[in-house]
């Protein structure tokens, strides 16, 4: 077992790979930390993708429907391994989405088999 991180730069309003699973047993998600980088507030939303499927994890598909508003300067933890984790399987991979252009960094981290 290792842990791994993953640094993901400028998110917007395409959904971008945060992680992907590297196999082939199963990873643990175990931190997911989404940072406003802009001097206005946003909203995020984060999925675990399998195939062409979102299970989301806080938020939905659209600005309306993003859950966590991320104020200035600030950030949100979406998984905290204190209090949750989730394990990542086959095909899984985690996206995150902002409501604004080139707008939040993901810091990513699992524990892998």
């Amino acid at each position: 077992m290792a842990f791994k991180r993953t640094l993901t730069k400028n998110v917007g309003t395409t959904p971008v790979v945060a992680y992907s699973f590297g196999g082939p047993n199963s990873d643990v998600l175990i931190g997911l930390r989404v940072t406003n980088t802009t001097a206005t507030a946003i909203k995020v939303s984060a999925a675990i993708k399998n195939g062409a499927v979102d299970y989301y994890l806080v938020g939905g598909a659209t600005v309306a429907t993003m859950g966590a508003d991320v104020p200035v300067g600030g950030a949100i933890v979406i998984i905290n391994g204190d209090i949750d984790k989730v394990v990542l399987e086959t095909g899984d991979t985690v996206v995150v989405t902002s409501s604004a252009a080139t707008s939040a960094d993901v810091i990513a981290s699992a524990l892998t088999q």
